[in-house]
């Protein structure tokens, strides 16, 4: 007997297209977390932020120019002082002041603390003092230096929590921060001696009780109730000849990361700086690779369901994520990652789920029944078929007459043509 001998090649996915399938896969408020978790892990990954850069020691109302998701923001700022007032000592007030008007829209201090305080013409431990003092106050968290300072402040400042529940999410937040955005949890369960289901557990406890964000806990119940906040938006564009559409992805500049050059410089010279360098890239290639898949699915839907974005579901024409995926020459997995928990604003101010884009039974059933009631002379389901292919509906005959079936329409030799007026 001959044996064969040939060995199978496996191919492995490149570490980036790995990560990028993990990126794209996730929602808004997921991604938003694994990005905070990146940031905080990997000292060469950094946000690019013109509102810290730019802004001055004081300012007369910091709020006034400041907003989260379009709504006017309240006096946090009056807030704190407020407390201030009332815990600070007479030399510790004008410092805690200043990091006041350091914090960034997020209730951060993201400056360093030696610079600032070379600046205000104090030591770094009188600065540390007021930090520690700021950080006391509420919203909890708040003077936090990341998300990963802000969850722990935070996690300091719950009462009637679990002793042991209470050192898991701890031990999990200072130990594992990077893997609270990722879908696999087993590294993390084996580390803590627990299951798979209470890491989920443990994730869902700092979900439901901690923020990365403390300026936001501001609001409280005073907050605008939640809304739907799209991830690109369709707009029309009437500038040239013919009506088009535009997309705009909306995290393109609301996450903004870059390496900074002497952190660049610095790889050449210290080998474990110039491996975060290059998980630093790896991640932020793979952010833009989420972005131009997002875009290229995005356009894509717009231009197969131009009817259904101007005019609404009655237009939709009948599209699946497979021949999506063959259109554009990418694997029908890309198009279901893309598609999954993201939505899309259109010009008339819907936000829908880009999963909408793809016909179900409904669109194709009223097709069906308009072709029928219109009908002269009984067609038989291979023709109906072939009528709904020329609206867009691309069925088999079978599929055809499993929804007659199931809208109680008979077969063609049953139903009585309609008689011509």
């Amino acid at each position: 007997m001959q044996t064969n001998t040939a060995i199978a090649t496996e191919v492995r996915p490149s570490p980036q297209l790995l990560l990028t399938r993990e990126l794209l896969s996730l929602s808004s408020d997921d991604l938003s977390q694994r990005i905070e978790a990146e940031v905080a892990s990997n000292p060469a990954l950094e946000w690019v932020d013109e509102l810290s850069s730019t802004r001055p020691l004081a300012r007369a109302h910091p709020e006034d120019d400041v907003s989260v998701e379009g709504v006017e923001r309240l006096s946090l700022t009056d807030h704190l002082i407020a407390q201030l007032r009332l815990q600070a000592s007479a030399e510790d007030f004008p410092l805690g002041v200043a990091l006041v008007y350091h914090l960034d829209r997020r209730g951060w201090l993201t400056e360093d603390l030696a610079t600032l305080a070379s600046e205000l013409g104090v030591t770094s431990d009188r600065l540390w003092d007021a930090l520690r003092l700021l950080q006391s106050l509420d919203p909890p968290g708040i003077g936090a230096r990341n998300a990963q300072e802000a969850l722990l402040l935070q996690l300091d400042g719950l009462e009637g929590v679990d002793a042991n529940r209470r050192t898991q999410a701890r031990r999990l937040i200072q130990e594992f921060f990077a893997d609270l955005g990722r879908p696999s949890r087993t590294r993390v369960a084996r580390a803590l001696a627990v299951s798979p289901d209470e890491v989920e557990d443990i994730i869902a406890f700092i979900r439901a009780n901690l923020t990365p964000y403390p300026a936001h806990a501001f609001w409280g119940d005073e907050s605008p109730a939640p809304r739907l906040v799209a991830d690109v938006i369709v707009s029309l564009d009437r500038t040239g000849e013919e009506e088009d559409f535009s997309v705009t992805i909306v995290e393109e500049s609301r996450y903004r990361l870059h390496v900074p050059t002497a952190t660049s410089r610095a790889a050449a010279s210290h080998e474990g700086v110039e491996q975060q360098v290059v998980r630093a890239r790896l991640f932020i290639a793979s952010l833009q690779q989420r972005w131009r898949t997002l875009r290229r699915v995005t356009e894509a839907l717009v231009r197969e369901q131009r009817g259904f974005v101007l005019h609404g579901p009655r237009c939709l024409r009948s599209l699946t994520q497979t021949q999506l995926a063959a259109s554009l020459d990418v694997h029908e997995s890309t198009i279901s990652r893309t598609v999954r928990h993201k939505l899309a604003q259109l010009p008339d101010g819907r936000i829908v789920p880009l999963r909408a884009f793809f016909a179900g039974e409904e669109p194709v059933k009223a097709a069906l029944h308009d072709i029928i009631k219109a009908e002269t002379t009984s067609l038989s389901d291979e023709s109906l078929s072939q009528e709904l292919a020329r609206l867009g509906f691309h069925l088999s005959r079978r599929t055809v007459a499993k929804y007659r079936a199931e809208m109680g329409i008979p077969a063609a030799h049953s139903r009585a043509p309609r008689t011509p007026a």
